[in-house]
């Protein structure tokens, strides 16, 4: 038997299977299938969904949830269990039995089946809830199925047309985004002729304009007529062409002559994203706190990391607003700054109870003028997930950071996101590998902050992995409630870890090397015959197991003991055996 060394492919009783279960875009596909066939019908599938969506006279959550179970079915489907050794690539037949039971893979080209039933899904599960939460602001069912609807579809096929790039992730559009881009298409309209309409503003008003849709390429761009019978049911605007899909490097130099203005320095710019990852419950709310008062004030965050002033606004997910009223004082005043400080440049909007995911944010930030924050925080993310989504879905996370990416770029301001780890021991984990769910969090973000237990108790080691900036030095922080200050005194190397209690055996400290087959036989078989099992029980108080067998096994081999089996339906015992003649 030979060992198979295809990365990202295990063989089992000559089948080949996938390591792992694709369910996303990415440029390599390690399950057989061709990249662009799996896009192409993650694209097809969301088409056809939308179609649907565009007959709807309503939300249809039964369509959602057969779509969500359609698939988790075509996970099920994909699964198949091996042989442990046959999926650590153990060939050596004697090694083969040391590796107990089965371990998960999947069957090559499942990307496909996998990409149809994820394109369906997300299509019907973003526009159901995107038409709850517009209906909710008061938007009329009718608009929604004539205006809307039809303008987003047409987004829909544009993007669907396009060609398949799998090295680039093309987010479909997004039934909010239409809705908002019809809305401030209105507002244009109503600007551009409310001095010739003056009093005619409240008759029916029909227009005839010609757009474009946003997602379209030169060859590829769709252009459609629609009415714009009044103020609520504006055309879509018309947007400019598509930019070059290359340029010089002396164009760009010229273009991009700096780097983006700081907002931390060593860790942030305006218009990048920053995770900050914690295990629950270490204080990383309050180590935010701190962040946005040293922001608000131009101070350094933790005496390390100067910052540039600017106003910060925190949503918050997690706290109601009278912790958050409570806890913010006490950050202050253990910082030696007074309220007025501060107070009339740090913002709060408390979620707690209303929650929003980040689609449904984009009215709210689309609102705010630019410029008008250094900073924004989101905490906690995980709380700001849309329904359906799943945070260990590189496609749904990368789709998420996308359109915070677009909220940072409209803002001119820079976004915290605060995120729990994983479970389990981190201190062997690289720092892009701290975070729960998909890898991608830590990809799509420019600054990549994660705390994880020291050995000292109330202690963690920050560390960074950055983008735009040289790396940063590892640094430990103590608690001193209610703020983390940086302990310079202590040796960020010595990460506190965490040993499974299956290795505690293993790790426990070697038995005393005066142990002899002697003195195994004096402390262990002085009783009479007694059964293996119990001999090794006896022992197990002060040997381990291996070490305990293996006294027996020599107190045998030098006839110290000896076997004895009175019936031939009898289990064997063990004896210690008798001494002939004039020995010692």
């Amino acid at each position: 038997m030979r060992r198979c060394t295809e990365f990202g492919i295990v063989v089992a009783a000559g089948q080949r299977y996938a390591r792992w279960y694709d369910d996303g875009p990415s440029p390599s596909r390690y399950d057989g299938s061709d990249p662009i066939d799996v896009e192409q019908e993650y694209r097809t599938a969301f088409l056809e969904a939308a179609n649907e969506v565009a007959g709807w006279g309503e939300p249809d959550d039964r369509a959602v949830e057969a779509a969500w179970q359609a698939r988790h079915d075509a996970n099920d489907n994909a699964r198949v269990f091996i042989p442990s050794a046959d999926y650590f690539g153990v060939t050596d037949p004697e090694r083969r039995s040391e590796f107990l039971g089965e371990q998960v893979v999947y069957r090559l080209e499942h990307a496909l089946t996998a990409a149809r039933a994820r394109g369906r899904h997300q299509a019907l599960a973003t526009s159901n809830d995107a038409w709850s939460r517009l209906s909710e602001r008061g938007l009329p069912g009718d608009q929604i199925v004539r205006s809307l609807l039809p303008a987003w579809l047409a987004e829909v096929q544009a993007w669907a047309t396009q060609p398949a790039k799998p090295e680039i992730v093309a987010v479909p559009p997004v039934l909010d985004e239409t809705e908002a881009a019809l809305r401030l298409a209105a507002q244009k309209v109503v600007i551009r002729t409310r001095a010739s309409l003056n009093d005619s503003l409240s008759k029916p008003v029909r227009t005839d304009r010609a757009y474009t849709t946003r997602h379209g390429t030169k060859d590829t761009m769709k252009t459609r007529k629609i009415s714009c019978r009044s103020e609520a049911e504006p055309p879509m605007p018309d947007t400019e062409p598509p930019p070059s899909q290359f340029i010089s490097v002396r164009q760009l130099m010229a273009a991009c002559p700096a780097l983006r203005p700081p907002v931390i320095e060593g860790l942030l710019r305006e218009g990048e994203t920053m995770n900050l990852i914690a295990s629950p419950k270490t204080g990383k709310s309050w180590l935010v706190l701190d962040l946005a008062i040293a922001v608000a004030t131009g101070r350094p965050w933790l005496g390390r990391f100067p910052t540039v002033a600017g106003d910060v606004l925190i949503i918050d997910n997690e706290l109601h607003g009278e912790t958050s009223a409570n806890r913010i004082p006490k950050v202050a005043k253990a910082r030696g700054l007074g309220i007025d400080d501060f107070a009339d440049k740090v913002f709060i909007r408390n979620l707690r109870g209303g929650l929003q995911d980040i689609v449904s944010l984009g009215t709210f930030f689309r609102a705010i003028e630019r410029g008008r924050f250094r900073l924004i925080v989101l905490d906690a993310f995980y709380r700001f997930l849309p329904a359906g989504m799943d945070e260990n879905a590189n496609a749904d996370m990368a789709s998420l950071y996308n359109h915070i990416d677009r909220y940072a770029a409209h803002l001119g301001c820079a976004f915290v996101l605060i995120h729990h780890s994983s479970k389990g021991n981190q201190s062997g984990k690289s720092v892009t590998d701290v975070g729960a769910g998909a890898g991608s969090q830590s990809r799509a973000t420019d600054a990549h902050l994660v705390l994880r237990p020291h050995e000292e108790p109330d202690v963690v080691v920050l560390d960074a992995a950055v983008r735009s900036w040289p790396p940063q030095e590892s640094a430990c922080l103590r608690w001193a409630f209610p703020v983390w200050d940086v302990a310079d005194d202590l040796d960020h190397k010595r990460l506190k870890v965490e040993t499974p209690r299956r290795r505690q055996r293993a790790d426990r400290p070697s038995p005393p090397e005066d142990w002899t087959p002697e003195r195994f036989v004096g402390a262990f078989m002085s009783g009479g015959p007694a059964l293996r099992d119990e001999i090794l029980l006896a022992a197990a108080k002060d040997l381990s197991h291996a070490k305990a067998s293996s006294m027996l096994k020599l107190a045998e081999a030098r006839g110290l003991v000896q076997r004895v089996q009175p019936g031939p339906s009898d289990r064997v015992r063990f004896v210690v055996a008798q001494r002939t003649g004039g020995g010692p």
